[in-house]
């Protein structure tokens, strides 16, 4: 059985994941605000609270 204070550092550890994983895909340019905006659409509670990067990324068939 987990103790609250393993329950609370996994889910940290899952949140810093997530975060990693939205910025790795910012940087390598496969987020676009379409997809952004698609992927809070589809999960809300998830993806939501990057909802204010949507105007600064790149839109679906920009280059650079």
């Amino acid at each position: 059985m987990k103790t609250q204070l393993q329950i609370f550092y996994e889910q940290e550890r899952k949140i810093g994941e997530r975060n990693e994983l939205f910025m790795d895909m910012v940087r390598d340019g496969s987020m676009t605000n379409q997809s952004l905006a698609a992927m809070i659409k589809r999960r809300p509670q998830k993806w939501g609270r990057f909802a204010g990067f949507i105007g600064k990324l790149k839109d679906e068939g920009e280059t650079t």
